[in-house]
């Protein structure tokens, strides 16, 4: 008898082992370490930054053009005639609306080109990143600036191995150029 309890209580401990879940291994991806270290994100980068800059260019010659047309009131205006002095003020407030709206447009289309660059990155990293935690046994992955995490240990960090994969995926994916 006593043999049959001990048998029953290995097998019914063994059966509880086997219930167990694995190990849940867990992985940290920090989005924007990916997009600034990626050839995709260094690229989207580049084009917002050289869109920036002509933009600043033209915005500077209109705040310029502005000043000048405000400095020339403030200089003339006691010797302007009435009509004259009318037609600066409002000279001024087409200038100062027309600035306003070049630098409204001109951050609504960065916000837009950025917007537009970083869903086309998106769509190329996560799949990487599927696959990545499916091959290594990752049970989940967490987007470190999405996810509420405060503090991770650095050892989850996979920023950098999916940034290899997704420049090798890029570079796989770029026919040589023509002779």
């Amino acid at each position: 008898m006593v043999k049959r309890v001990t048998l029953a209580t290995m097998l019914l401990a063994g059966s509880f082992a086997y219930a167990q879940p694995a190990a849940t291994k867990m992985g940290v991806v920090d989005a924007e370490v990916v997009i600034r270290g990626s050839a995709e994100g260094k690229k989207l980068l580049e084009r917002l930054e050289k869109y920036q800059a002509a933009k600043q260019v033209e915005i500077d010659t209109k705040t310029k053009e502005l000043a000048d047309v405000r400095n020339k009131y403030q200089t003339q205006q006691l010797t302007l005639s009435e009509d004259a002095r009318g037609k600066m003020e409002k000279d001024i407030e087409q200038k100062t609306t027309g600035l306003r709206r070049v630098q409204e447009d001109a951050q609504a289309e960065l916000d837009d080109m950025k917007e537009q660059g970083l869903r086309t990155i998106n769509q190329k990293v996560l799949p990487v990143i599927e696959k990545y935690a499916k091959d290594n046994g990752f049970t989940i992955v967490f987007d470190k600036n999405r996810s509420g995490i405060i503090v991770s240990d650095n050892s989850l960090d996979i920023s950098d191995d999916i940034i290899k994969l997704l420049d090798q995926e890029a570079t796989a994916a770029t026919p040589p150029p023509s002779k």
